[in-house]
Formats: C-alpha cells, sequence, structure tokens
C-alpha cells in the first residue's frame, strides 16, 4: 500500500487489469497454454480455447508437493493451504467467482486416479477432437 501511495508500485487493481489484457491478447493469438491468474475466466468467451481444472486428493497432492519442493509432510501441507487459499481469493475478489466452480472447465481431471500420462493423453486428444483443422496432414 505504501508503494502504491508513493508512486513506486501501480495500484494492485491497475497490475490486474493489465495482466488480464495482456493474457486475453496472447490467448487471442492462440497456440499458447496458460496456466492460472484466472485465465480460464479471462478467456471464457474465446471459441479457440480449453480449460482445463486438476484436481486431486489431499494426500496425493501432500506426497507430490513433498518430493517437487523436497520438504516435510508438515511444510507440504501449510504450503498447499497457503496456495489454495491464495488461488481461491484471488479468482473470487477478482473475477467474483468460485474457483471450484465447474461450470468454469471444459475438462476437470482427477489425477489421483489417472495418471499424468493418461491426462496428458485426454487433453491432448480433446484439444485435436475440438480442433481437427490444426492438425490436418496435407499429402
Amino acid at each position: 500500500m505504501i508503494n502504491e501511495l508513493f508512486g513506486v508500485h501501480p495500484p494492485m487493481w491497475t497490475v490486474i487489469q493489465r495482466m488480464s489484457s495482456t493474457i486475453l491478447n496472447i490467448a487471442q493469438v492462440g497456440y499458447v497454454v496458460i496456466v492460472g491468474r484466472g485465465s480460464n475466466i479471462i478467456t471464457a468467451k474465446l471459441k479457440n480455447s480449453i480449460h482445463v481444472r486438476l484436481v486431486a486428493n489431499l494426500e496425493d497432492r501432500i506426497k507430490h508437493i513433498q518430493e517437487h519442493y523436497s520438504i516435510g509432510r508438515k511444510e507440504a501441507i501449510e504450503f498447499i493451504k497457503k496456495e489454495d487459499l491464495s488461488r481461491k481469493n484471488y479468482v473470487l475478489n477478482n473475477f467474483k467467482k468460485q474457483i471450484d466452480d465447474p461450470l468454469l472447465y471444459h475438462l476437470i481431471i482427477n489425477t489421483s486416479l489417472i495418471s499424468y500420462k493418461d491426462t496428458a493423453e485426454i487433453i491432448g486428444n480433446y484439444v485435436i477432437k475440438r480442433f481437427p483443422e490444426l492438425f490436418e496432414i496435407s499429402l
């Protein structure tokens, strides 16, 4: 807040507006994967977009975070709680949406039940089915 008052940083709403505008511009060009920052909401009206949410049970998430960041169980749980709350609040405060609303996504995949490889295959197959013109092979 002090930085904003003295002009060191622009107001947060300006940063979010600019970031949203940038995400939308990049998505309109296409051929891009955008993760987070409400990008599924920002690009909801674009016909060239697919919105995917990956979910997993808490135990699998804890294990993944422990392995990825080389941290203990307690730290992993705190990390997950903090990140989940931060993401939920970001989407709610900036877009007035619930991040876990299934209507915001084309696909929701439970990676506790489906392997990462199969998840990638499901998403890839859906992209090919949805946009076949991008994958036509001319001989």
